[in-house]
């Protein structure tokens, strides 16, 4: 009799040959464990059913083990103070969120190959970090008493597990959008409230639903983790709002909307559910497909598992501050041997070093020539030897007669020639001569001579305003702007266009007339900074003025 042992997670199947296979299952813990005995076989065959034994348990494992793995997902990923970052994380298997405190276990790099440096792991709790949340509800009719029943049974279970700390909200909607429980760390005031809930409306205004829970989420006082969960169908029948609105909202805000797609009897209605998973998909949330009670059960509890169980990785970037987008990429390594990984994007903010000191006629000479060597300007004692006199004599009169052909053409262009005198042609057969002024740049607004003006015997030319000049060392622009109005934001019919996730469609605006400047902030999500403090509203600006709009920082000169 030849035995054999397997160790499979429960809810597998293993189909077993009656004639062939006796199977024991027995349970342990968490998972099953099965016991086939190969029995009635006759030596010279043995080795031949051995064969088909392995072979059987091979075709049965292989497709589990390819569904049981870990899933990393990244929260929010916070580069306030760099090189020094936050990134806020849940693992989960097999509908289980990990908690883990050993920074050994995770590895971290950037998608361009630098480094970066995992300092340490924690939770939330011993972080001082908290949450907030809107728990959104779809009443409607289409949402049946044991099915509210149902959600809010499982809405108790989530918020019975949140931090003292954290913050809870409550809104529900049918035919428009109501706040039963505004934010509140008080448990027992949530859950008073969550019990009046019920059925009610005709129709479903779900994007208001959705752009409402976002802006409540805006508060300044709430923790910095914001998160918005939404249960519905999928089926909106309110106008004003479109699906588009809320995404983009969500971005700017940069809070994730995790979606629960409820399936009605009806079939007609499973293509709205589309909407809540392209809602979370775009909004870096999550989508679960609930079909049964039990299922809205266990969707509400795995999400919020993964919202109030984060674990707060601290990593140290291995570079400086450029200015541009960076993807970074991490690892979690499971005791198993299993691995998860995790991607966010992030703005390294630019961090500008102070210029090397420049040698004076008091530095020590062996100190200047130190400097000059490490300069890498200047050309080497060897690589002049190097070079013939007759090539450097062709070096030097090159130079000199590209210098005389400027000039030049520079006198040229500037010099006035006189007025032609009188002669004894009428005027019909004078030519017809044109005077050019210099050419007016669009952005300067400036205004043509009056029609009625004759040409005089030399040009006039307008009198010049100083320009503002936005220079943004990032991206290696100069803005001038001589008069008018010019806008900033991410848009593209911005007249600056300044394209990052944190910045605004349409950021702000600045206004002048060539002697004086006002910056406007458009009411932007993340505001308008100038010189480390944020404006409300307008404000003047003068030259050496640094504004900040998200990641790129704007010196003004004239």
């Amino acid at each position: 009799m030849l035995r054999t042992g397997l160790q499979i997670p429960s809810g597998f199947q293993f189909v077993v040959p009656p004639h062939r296979l006796k199977a024991e299952l027995q349970t342990v813990g968490n998972s099953i464990h099965i016991r086939l005995i190969i029995f009635e076989i006759k030596e010279d065959t043995m080795y031949k059913n051995k064969k088909i034994v392995f072979l059987t348990v091979l075709f049965y494992l292989l497709p589990f083990h390819a569904f049981a793995s870990l899933d990393m997902k990244i929260h929010r990923l916070d580069a306030d103070n760099f090189p020094a970052l936050k990134a806020y994380l849940s693992i989960e298997q097999d509908g289980t969120v990990l908690d883990n405190t050993n920074p050994s276990d995770f590895k971290a790099m950037m998608a361009e190959g630098k480094d970066v440096h995992v300092n340490g792991v924690s939770s939330l709790k011993d972080a001082d970090e908290n949450v907030a949340m809107v728990l959104a509800v779809d009443t409607s009719g289409s949402m049946k008493n044991k099915q509210l029943e149902a959600i809010k049974k499982a809405i108790r279970k989530l918020i019975s597990e949140k931090k003292v700390g954290d913050m809870a909200a409550l809104i529900s909607f049918n035919d428009d959008v109501f706040v039963n429980c505004d934010f509140t760390k008080d448990t027992d005031e949530f859950l008073s409230k969550l019990d009046k809930l019920k059925r009610g409306g005709s129709i479903t205004v779900l994007f208001k639903a959705v752009y409402k829970g976002l802006e409540m989420l805006e508060r300044e006082d709430l923790p910095r983790l914001r998160n918005l969960i939404v249960l519905s169908d999928g089926k909106d029948e309110g106008v004003g709002f479109e699906l588009n609105d809320s995404i983009e909202k969500s971005k700017k805000s940069r809070i994730p909307v995790y979606t629960l797609g409820f399936v009605s009897k009806k079939k007609a209605d499973a293509m709205y559910l589309d909407n809540m998973e392209r809602l979370a998909n775009k909004t870096e949330g999550e989508y679960r497909k609930v079909d049964s009670i039990q299922d809205i059960i266990i969707a509400y509890s795995v999400i919020g598992d993964k919202i109030l169980r984060q674990q707060l990785l601290k990593l140290e970037a291995g570079f400086d501050g450029d200015g541009y987008k960076h993807s970074l990429e991490i690892q979690y390594n499971g005791t198993s041997g299993e691995t998860a990984v995790g991607k966010a994007e992030f703005y390294a903010p630019l961090i500008l070093k102070p210029e090397p000191p420049q040698a004076d006629s008091g530095t020590d000479p062996k100190q200047k020539q130190e400097l000059e060597d490490n300069s890498g300007w200047g050309i080497s004692d060897e690589l002049i030897s190097g070079l013939s006199n007759k090539l450097l004599y062709s070096i030097a009169l090159i130079l000199i007669i590209a210098l005389l052909l400027i000039f030049l053409l520079r006198k040229e262009k500037y010099t006035l020639r006189p007025t032609p005198q009188p002669t004894d042609r009428s005027p019909e057969e004078l030519p017809e001569r044109r005077q050019e002024a210099f050419p007016q740049d669009e952005d300067h607004f400036a205004s043509p001579p009056p029609a009625d003006q004759e040409t005089a015997s030399a040009p006039q030319f307008p009198a010049m305003k100083n320009p503002l000049i936005l220079n943004i060392s990032a991206l290696g622009k100069a803005h001038p702007l001589a008069s008018g109005t010019m806008t900033l934001g991410a848009y593209p019919d911005n007249n600056l266009v300044l394209d990052a996730d944190v910045i605004s469609g349409h950021h702000a605006e600045i206004s002048g007339n060539g002697e004086e400047w006002m910056l406007k902030d458009l009411g932007s999500t993340n505001g308008t900074w100038v010189n480390g403090e944020r404006i409300s509203g307008s404000t003047m600006i003068h030259e050496g003025d640094i504004i900040r709009i998200g990641p790129f920082d704007i010196e003004v000169s004239t």
